[in-house]
């Protein structure tokens, strides 16, 4: 299944407490929040979605040390319909978030990997391995630099000039198992910056699946290609609520043969 990004949204940076955007995920499995903060000191709040707490994707938060902290949060099957993205801000800091709902996550295990980096230095930069192709790999990055972002290596979900800082978050479904970098365009200052992969789910594949077939005697097999079977006892075989074979008005039914394609 291929990843479709359904909604995108972001909150401007704010000092509110909460800090609140309504955010509708328009049927996605997967929500995103990649969280931004305005100072030097640990922030570590944890943002809700619909009242639900979101999962920390496993960097905890990352700073540069003076004014750019940065955290990627994510939720599977989030709710359905218009909820609010809620962040508790009791220590009234500037924060602004990003959200992306998408659909295409293996809902069971959602996260691959993360990676992340600091820096004072120009164009921020993280590399990422995944453990296999077809992971939607998205980061997000602040910079203290005066002036907005001039590029970026990936697709653009959003970008701010906040005057004194730059917030930016970009995705790609590129293959990143050999390793794969995520960047931003501009000067030389003080930067944070985290890349998450998540696992997509898996679907069938025809080259993966098993033909049954069933026998004259009602005891179901597995073909396994064309010289190895595998018999299923216990198996209830019916069809339209009755056995294929068996006795009729006292004469034997012809035999009937089914296939069905099992997914591994």
């Amino acid at each position: 299944m291929a990843w479709n990004l359904t909604a995108s949204g972001t909150q401007a940076m704010d000092n509110s407490n909460p800090v609140t955007m309504a955010f509708d995920c328009n049927g996605a499995d997967l929500l995103v929040v990649a969280v931004c903060v305005s100072a030097g000191s640990v922030y570590d709040k944890i943002p809700t979605y619909n009242s639900v707490s979101m999962t920390d994707c496993g960097e905890g938060l990352v700073s540069s040390g003076s004014e750019s902290n940065v955290y990627i949060f994510y939720l599977v099957n989030p709710s359905s319909g218009s909820n609010t993205i809620s962040l508790e801000n009791t220590a009234t800091k500037n924060v602004t978030f990003y959200a992306s709902a998408w659909t295409g996550v293996d809902t069971s295990d959602p996260l691959d990997t993360a990676a992340s980096d600091h820096d004072v230095s120009a164009d921020p930069s993280v590399t990422i391995t995944t453990s296999a192709a077809g992971k939607l790999i998205l980061d997000i990055c602040m910079d203290g630099y005066i002036n907005s972002f001039s590029g970026n290596s990936h697709t653009l979900i959003n970008s701010q000039d906040h005057g004194s800082q730059n917030t930016g978050n970009q995705y790609t479904t590129l293959d990143g198992s050999s390793g794969i970098t995520l960047s931003w365009t501009c000067g030389s200052d003080d930067w944070a910056m985290i890349v998450a992969a998540f696992n997509q789910v898996h679907l069938p594949n025809r080259d993966n699946l098993l033909t049954m077939d069933y026998s004259k005697d009602g005891r179901p097999f597995v073909r396994v290609g064309t010289n190895a079977s595998v018999l299923l006892d216990g198996m209830d075989v019916s069809y339209e609520g009755r056995p294929f074979w068996g006795p009729e008005g006292g004469e034997e039914e012809e035999e009937e043969r089914k296939r069905i394609y099992l997914v591994l």
